[in-house]
């Protein structure tokens, strides 16, 4: 400012000012105003530049910035919410539409916690044996499990489910009956002999259910387990007593009944003969008596 003052001062030796540019008698000041004149449009373009860039590209590119983070779930970023004109506002009704979203995703999580909460405990707790299945491979199983099993809970983890099978013709026959019913997304059920550690085989109720039917490989199945050969061979034990003789466990006529309504129906839809040999024991009656 001192050199500048000294300039727009200086005089010539007869004390006149000096010999500008602009004409006898113009000054430095006389060239700054003219150039500033000729500035004038690009100055003002520059502090429109400066204006819009501060006001307006800035904010709206931080709004950008924060639409994006919503949009992958993050709610944490702010926007300035002081200035009152129409950037204010938008940023005022992103910044409430924000919070709420924060809100109601921190519900969500609270209740998807809630309720993984609660299926893993029905899971554990639940006295029928559950196993989940993903890719053919044992992926989680409850208490209830490893106690029908024998297993333990490491040795079952990541073995394919053919352990459960006493041979591979039963586990294809299981596969077989249980795709269509998976992949339709209802509930399989089959009656069929499984296969303990200790190399037991025994009765087992089977339910089984696909958690994902457009993804069954990837989302897995859930399997239920429960053992019937109590029941089983209660049931055995009625039908041989219904079709046996109790005196001699000799077939009754119930069970001839019942095995030649089976074979004829057989020769029936093969097209067959089938022959009834009938042997007649005299006197056999007065033995059957003593």
């Amino acid at each position: 400012p001192k050199t500048l003052y000294k300039l727009c001062r200086f005089r010539g030796a007869d004390g006149a000012p000096p010999v500008g540019l602009l004409g006898t008698g113009s000054t430095i000041l006389d060239l700054a105003a003219a150039g500033l004149r000729e500035m004038r449009p690009l100055l003002e373009l520059l502090i429109l530049g400066w204006v819009l860039r501060v006001y307006v590209t800035k904010p709206l590119r931080q709004f950008l910035t924060a639409m994006q983070a919503l949009k992958r779930g993050d709610a944490s970023l702010k926007l300035d919410v002081s200035r009152t004109d129409e950037i204010g506002q938008i940023a005022s009704v992103f910044t409430h539409m924000a919070h709420v979203v924060q809100k109601n995703q921190e519900n969500l999580e609270e209740q998807v916690r809630e309720r993984t909460s609660q299926l893993q405990a029905l899971f554990d707790a639940n006295p029928l044996a559950i196993a989940k299945v993903a890719e053919r491979q044992i992926v989680a199983v409850n208490q209830a499990t490893t106690n029908l099993l024998g297993y333990s809970e490491e040795q079952l983890l990541g073995q394919s489910i053919r352990v459960f099978f006493p041979n591979e013709q039963a586990f294809q026959r299981c596969l077989d009956l249980a795709r269509p019913e998976l992949e339709a997304w209802r509930i399989f059920h089959l009656e069929l002999p499984l296969l303990a550690y200790d190399g037991r085989q025994f009765w087992a109720s089977v339910h089984g259910k696909a958690m994902d039917p457009d993804q069954i490989r990837r989302s897995g199945t859930l399997w239920i387990f429960e053992d019937i050969t109590a029941r089983r061979e209660a049931e055995e034990k009625i039908r041989h007593m219904a079709q046996h003789d109790a005196l001699t466990g000799l077939a009754n006529r119930a069970l001839l009944y019942d095995l030649l309504g089976q074979l004829l129906s057989m020769a029936h839809r093969q097209k067959k003969w089938m022959a009834v040999l009938f042997l007649d024991l005299d006197n056999f009656k007065p033995v059957n008596d003593r």
